[in-house]
């Protein structure tokens, strides 16, 4: 093939967010966001999201502890796949300082649930949002 696409990445910076979300340097924190992963990226995440309103539903609807605790788990196990998902989205830069690890991204959602559920929400919208106005059929400038 005379054509290799690349992958590519545009900056997503946290401090559209909030603007304190800034370095030590005073420079804002941002993301690496994927911005043409291939159609079997979207599908793999479509199917995390599937199975992750499954677990939910069997929660909700479980007969009894045990049945719950099995769909809890499954809902941990789905929810850490999502995660791993976007780890692989936002670790694509040529830059490996630029890159994220599961362990890194659990931690940060777990302190985003406990100081600002918002975050972790907007950071996915915002990377979607990206992905999609880049797969848009305009000229790329």
């Amino acid at each position: 093939m005379k054509l290799q696409i690349p992958r590519i990445t545009r900056t997503l910076y946290l401090t559209d967010y909030a603007p304190e979300f800034v370095n030590g340097n005073g420079e804002p924190i941002t993301f690496q966001v994927w911005v043409n992963p291939p159609r079997a990226k979207i599908r793999e995440y479509d199917g995390l999201i599937t199975r992750h309103g499954e677990a939910r539903e069997k929660i909700a609807t479980a007969e009894g502890q045990e049945e719950r605790g099995q769909a809890a788990r499954v809902l941990v196990d789905v929810s850490n796949e999502i995660l791993a998902w976007y780890v692989e989205l936002w670790s694509q830069h040529p830059d490996p300082d630029s890159h994220w690890t599961l362990e890194e991204m659990q931690e940060m959602n777990q302190n985003a649930i406990e100081t600002d559920p918002g975050l972790y929400v907007w950071l996915g919208n915002q990377s979607w949002k990206m992905i999609n106005e880049h797969r848009a059929a305009e000229k790329k400038s």
